[in-house]
């Protein structure tokens, strides 16, 4: 039985191995890359900070629907890149917090947990800790030290800077560090407060980003399509294939993402799934580490090497054998149900092609993300 799960590990493996080949090959028509590893990924960085006061409840609300899909587009270029995630929700003095920030990670499962739990509330007197936000963000992240890496802040709010804050760190000098640092920051108004237009304006140009409006509720739109609902209930599928490992904390922080992953609306869990597909060579259900079958095909983990203690209860009470023969039932099961993911997502993909080029150009939030995202990364040799 060890020869099975050494067999179905190894073939795993050698999916990791990136093609010089098949990196040199642009998207498909179907918009959808093929899952493998790359040659010199170009990397991203890119740091959220929003406003999660109340006037921000729409908007916040439309974020935790479109992150997946927003992450999804930053991976479709012609070599897909080596993406990370960093999260700063801000409020002012005198609310239950002033910022919560969430560190650039690829584990986009984390800052999706994240987002989750954000819920816009506080505010009222409308300048907020903006200078601290942006300092957080460009001080704290812990930013790639390389030049060819695409650094980049989107600050979102409708509200200007609170000024009157001796020990803060102002926005001028935060924008000024960020471009010494090669960090980009653009910055989207949502709604239309001219005093914070102004503000916004002038922080981007330091910062030698872009400056964009949104209406205040986001405006993000949900295509829903046909094949949602199917790409939803193998999504739960594969969340049942899931191994949680390590300590009891490492084990609880898959648990809860599985269950953030199983519960999630369809067109969620559709965008998800399109985004595992260009991000993972191997059939990876969580990001992150800590769940067995895909640290097992990464080589990051061997089974001879654990604790039975490190291992899920139903696991820990079966014989080598038997513990090897269900790690190799799950990782069949999860190849086969990862199959029927592809075909539906190139489906899902030309219909939400065809429904954007009808919809015409979008005031949202998502797409002057996207937008921003594509003209800033050619100019880091990432090419969409």
């Amino acid at each position: 039985m060890r020869s099975v799960l050494t067999a179905i590990t190894l073939a795993a493996s050698l999916a990791l191995l990136p093609s010089a080949l098949t990196a040199a090959q642009p998207s498909g028509a179907d918009g959808l890359q093929p899952a493998h590893a790359r040659l010199e990924r170009p990397t991203i960085d890119v740091a959220f900070v929003l406003d999660t006061t109340g006037s921000m409840t729409q908007l916040i609300q439309g974020a935790k629907v479109k992150i997946w899909s927003i992450a999804k587009e930053m991976l479709d270029a012609q070599v897909t890149p080596q993406l990370r995630i960093g999260l700063v929700g801000y409020r002012d003095r005198g609310d239950n917090y002033v910022t919560r920030v969430f560190d650039l990670t690829e584990d986009i499962d984390q800052i999706y947990g994240e987002l989750l739990k954000f819920e816009a509330d506080g505010g009222g007197d409308r300048p907020e800790s903006v200078n601290q936000a942006l300092d957080d963000a460009v001080n704290i992240m812990s930013w790639g030290q390389t030049s060819s890496a695409y650094k980049v802040v989107f600050l979102v709010g409708d509200s200007p800077p609170q000024m009157n804050y001796r020990d803060d760190v102002a926005y001028h000098a935060t924008a000024k560090k960020a471009a010494r640092k090669g960090i980009v920051i653009n910055t989207i108004l949502a709604g239309g407060a001219r005093d914070t237009g102004a503000v916004w304006r002038e922080i981007a140009t330091l910062a030698q980003g872009r400056y964009a409006e949104i209406p205040q509720s986001g405006n993000m739109q949900v295509i829903e399509t046909p094949y949602d609902q199917d790409i939803q209930s193998l999504n739960q599928r594969l969340t049942r294939t899931a191994i949680p490992y390590g300590n009891a904390a490492q084990q609880e922080s898959i648990q809860r993402k599985l269950e953030n992953s199983a519960s999630a609306p369809s067109s969620v869990a559709a965008d998800k799934s399109a985004y595992r597909r260009l991000k993972s060579a191997h059939d990876e259900v969580v990001t992150g580490a800590g769940e067995l079958i895909n640290d097992l095909a990464l080589g990051v983990v061997s089974l001879e090497e654990l604790e039975a203690a490190d291992l899920p209860k139903p696991l820990q009470a079966m014989g080598p054998e038997e513990r090897e023969a269900v790690i190799a039932q799950k990782t069949a099961m999860r190849e086969e149900l990862r199959k029927k993911l592809d075909a539906l997502l190139v489906q899902r993909e030309a219909y939400l092609q065809e429904e954007r080029v009808s919809a015409g150009k979008s005031d949202s939030f998502d797409s002057k993300v996207e937008a921003i995202i594509r003209e800033q990364g050619a100019a880091k040799g990432i090419i969409y």
